[in-house]
């Protein structure tokens, strides 16, 4: 059996679940435009807010004993994400914590990804294809080893990768909003 809503009704009935249910839908409606995509400053901020977060001493994951995310790391972490996000109506990164007080940032597109991990003791990139193989090498650096090395091998990845992200972006079906 079918039922059928009169203009304004619910399912739950004719009010709306909370008293400003209405204007956030009409703002929800406003600012969610799948046509325009996500910018590449709405991109950053968003990674930005959720790495902040996890800088807290509340942090999520302190309940099991997690660290929180050391500032430096934080840092670094938005640094190459600033390197890495080049344009606009890119995948949107997943940032989560690791238990060492690192974090962990990954984009997840049709089976592809990309993956940057950060601590204090070193960092890593890699790339992976549907079927399971690398993009490229995987990379991986300890902080100990020689700084010029690690930033003239920066320089070299920092750029495959962004193009891997910009590849594998075109595969995005179903945009969620960002909060």
């Amino acid at each position: 059996m079918t039922a059928t809503l009169s203009r304004g009704e619910t399912p739950f009935g004719s009010k709306p679940f909370a008293r400003d249910d209405v204007a956030h839908r009409r703002w929800l409606a406003r600012a969610w435009q799948p046509d325009r995509g996500i910018t590449r400053a709405q991109l950053l901020t968003h990674a930005q807010n959720r790495i902040a977060e996890l800088t807290n001493p509340d942090a999520p994951g302190r309940a099991l004993g997690w660290q929180p995310v050391h500032r430096v790391v934080a840092q670094l972490a938005m640094s190459l994400l600033e390197a890495l996000v080049t344009g606009d109506d890119l995948a949107t990164p997943q940032v989560a914590p690791t238990p060492e007080g690192g974090i962990n940032i990954e984009w997840l597109v049709s089976g592809d990804a990309l993956s940057v991990t950060v601590d204090l003791e070193g960092l890593s990139i890699e790339a992976h294809l549907d079927n399971g193989e690398y993009a490229f090498a995987p990379r991986y650096w300890d902080y100990g080893a020689d700084q010029e090395a690690l930033i003239r091998e920066l320089r070299q990845v920092l750029p495959i990768a962004s193009r891997f992200l910009d590849k594998i972006s075109t595969g995005i079906q179903h945009r969620l909003p960002l909060k």
